[in-house]
């Protein structure tokens, strides 16, 4: 795969030369085509003790939505192959943005999406995995070699494809000690090496996903996310009931099938002007 492309079509805006090549009929079939009532899902959150009031005025209002056919799903792969390029370097400049000061480097596998019915420990595994290899790369990075101010790891996701990745901002003379570290961390999280690690960080990491505070609007945005990235509701307490299930094996498994070194893309931004070390 090529991690540009991959970007591109996963955006529904593309690039810059996309949007600047879309007329107003373009605009006008897309509304038609997509903006009909078989492609709609409402999601309702919040005080519901007028839920029969709530659901006439949907019911008025869909009444005015206009008919179509239903959008076709996006094709899913079963499985991700390997990158065609490995490292991408640029300047701010070169893509766009502002300059700044530090360079900002991430190391990225891309992975096939997963489905909670068929791939819950999976993502409970995922999930589990990505905070403890951020709390390493924080550790190793910022605490033990004073490298950067922030390092971390996450996950992110596309409407085919997702990824997980190692991150860090930093002086643009660090970045090949901080990339050596960062595969240190991909390669003792497959060779078993941080199961204390493990044992120390999952309480406290299950502890935070059920003490976040919720507001209606954090619901509504986790059940519309989840619904994007699973076409289906990832339920908060059927995650965290997984990743209680979850052992260290599960993650060394995990790293072995989808975090193989071959599979991560580096992706370096520098600043236009590098800074000599004082």
């Amino acid at each position: 795969y090529d991690i540009p492309e991959l970007i591109r079509t996963n955006s529904i805006i593309g690039w810059i030369d996309s949007i600047q090549k879309t007329t107003p009929q373009d605009l006008r079939r897309a509304k038609d085509k997509f903006l009909v009532k078989e492609n709609l899902r409402i999601f309702i959150a919040g005080n519901l003790d007028n839920l029969d009031d709530i659901k006439n005025i949907i019911s008025v209002n869909l009444k005015m939505v206009k008919s179509g056919e239903v959008s076709l799903s996006p094709n899913m792969p079963e499985a991700i192959g390997r990158p065609k390029q490995v490292k991408f370097e640029n300047t701010y400049e070169d893509i766009g943005l502002g300059d700044e000061e530090q360079a900002t480097i991430e190391l990225e596998a891309v992975l096939p999406s997963f489905n909670p019915d068929a791939d819950l420990k999976k993502i409970a595994t995922q999930r589990l995995l990505s905070h403890v290899m951020s709390d390493l790369a924080f550790e190793k990075l910022r605490v033990e070699n004073k490298l950067c101010y922030s390092a971390g790891s996450g996950l992110s996701s596309g409407t085919t494809f997702q990824s997980m990745y190692l991150e860090s901002k930093l002086d643009a003379q660090h970045i090949e000690k901080a990339v050596s570290l960062m595969e240190e961390i991909i390669d003792g999280v497959k060779e078993g090496v941080y199961e204390q690690k493990f044992i120390d960080s999952k309480e406290l990491i299950i502890n935070r996903f059920i003490s976040n505070e919720r507001s209606t609007a954090d619901i509504l945005d986790s059940t519309v996310s989840s619904y994007v990235k699973y076409n289906s509701n990832l339920l908060l307490g059927d995650l965290i009931g997984a990743m209680e299930a979850v052992t260290y094996n599960d993650t060394v498994d995990f790293a072995k099938e989808y975090l193989q070194r071959d599979r991560f893309v580096l992706e370096i931004v520098k600043p236009k002007t590098i800074k000599p070390t004082a």
